[in-house]
């Protein structure tokens, strides 16, 4: 609006429009009307118009300077990248929280299978005392085996209060991770202890190059770096935009409504160009080569955790086939340890062994039993950091 209060003229001149940007050369579309009033001097003749006003359109083009990229696209394009960065760093909060969970879990799953193996020794101790005071009073034993039997008992008793403590504890922090239906915190019961299956072997991984195809294809940390490599560029594009000269092309029609001087009656069609040859070079320069060296800085970073992550996962493959083959051995171990023990029980009530060698086969038993289990929790643990090295190599 151009209003005046005072002076020789009389002239008002209002203008309304609507502009619409395009990403495609800076280009412009525009559209409005513009009314006047009154009397005006000769050099706002632009302002005069017919009494219904003059309805305008037009189209501006940028051919050089903010062509490609201008202060506005710039920000839009910086702004998705730093929202895409956000969104990542989240991601790889969520896969620690579930690499911590998926660990927690198998912790308490060992402790409680310890648990078992630790009661189970007891309980043979204890059925033994049954028969070994049967065999007292028959008069086929000494006392003294009553006297020794219980200090295995007693031995036991506290192996099995410990990992009592340690299944407990266990149960605490999986509890940090563990929900109901209703997505609050639940602590696990015994109920919930799934069955061991000891009758078959871990899967290993052969195929390295699709696990490192994977990782490289999803790791977060790649992604934030990628993210960043895209921020810099957009900085380099903006410092070689403010370099260039600008040249604006715009075309604008009117035509005046109503009634008025004949002279404004006809269709007006204009081109205008607009030329800017920057004398200044120094912004642009420095921030085209400040946005040069960081890309060349991202691009080392990226080269190291593409190296890292192929040393990683070559690595976790090894120790995970590795612990594959322990936990098949471990296996074999237990069996043979099992057989040995129920042997060695069996040549004891038929007065062949003595009860030193039961109960040393029987803690070989257990030894071999906590060794399989540990294989085990070992095992999952690197499964757990292959599965989280595939997404982020942060620590």
């Amino acid at each position: 609006m151009d209003s005046r209060t005072t002076g020789y003229y009389t002239g008002d001149a209002y203008k309304a429009s609507v502009e619409k940007p395009f990403a495609c050369l800076n280009s412009r579309h525009h559209w409005g009307k513009r009314p006047g009033f009154g009397e005006f001097p000769s050099y706002e003749g632009k302002y005069e118009t017919f009494n219904q006003g003059e309805p305008f359109a037009g189209l501006s083009v940028s051919l050089l300077r903010n062509s490609l990229i201008d202060m506005n696209r710039y920000n839009l394009r910086f702004r998705k990248q730093e929202e895409m960065q956000a969104e990542q760093r989240l991601q790889m909060m969520k896969v620690n929280v579930q690499t911590m969970a998926l660990r927690a879990y198998w912790v308490w799953f060992v402790k409680g299978h310890e648990l078992s193996v630790y009661r189970e020794i007891l309980e043979l101790a204890q059925s033994r005392a049954k028969q070994i005071r049967k065999r007292i009073r028959a008069g086929d034993l000494a006392r003294i085996y009553d006297a020794e039997n219980d200090q295995y008992i007693q031995k036991r008793k506290a192996q099995l209060v410990q990992s009592q403590i340690d299944f407990q504890q266990a149960s605490f922090y999986l509890s940090r991770f563990y929900r109901d239906a209703k997505g609050a915190p639940r602590m696990p019961e015994a109920t919930d202890l799934k069955p061991l299956v000891s009758d078959k072997d871990l899967p290993t991984i052969t195929d390295y190059n699709r696990v490192l195809q994977e990782a490289s294809g999803s790791n977060l940390e790649l992604q934030i770096l990628s993210s960043k490599t895209k921020q810099a560029t957009l900085d380099k594009a903006l410092g070689t935009n403010a370099l260039l000269p600008k040249v604006d092309v715009n075309f604008e029609w009117n035509q005046d409504q109503g009634i008025g001087p004949d002279r404004l009656g006809q269709d007006e069609n204009r081109i205008m160009l607009n030329v800017e040859i920057p004398l200044q070079f120094r912004k642009g320069l420095g921030k085209r080569r400040a946005a040069q060296a960081k890309l060349q800085q991202l691009e080392t970073k990226q080269q190291f955790v593409k190296e890292k992550l192929t040393v990683e996962v070559r690595s976790l493959l090894m120790k995970l086939n590795s612990l594959s083959e322990i936990y098949g051995l471990t296996l074999k171990q237990v069996k043979l340890a099992r057989k040995l023990a129920k042997a060695e029980r069996r040549k004891f009530f038929s007065g062949a062994s003595d009860l030193i060698l039961v109960n040393r086969r029987e803690e070989n038993l257990a030894e071999a039993q906590i060794k399989n289990l540990s294989s085990l929790l070992k095992y999952h643990f690197v499964d757990a950091q292959v599965l989280d090295v595939r997404v982020s190599l942060m620590e």
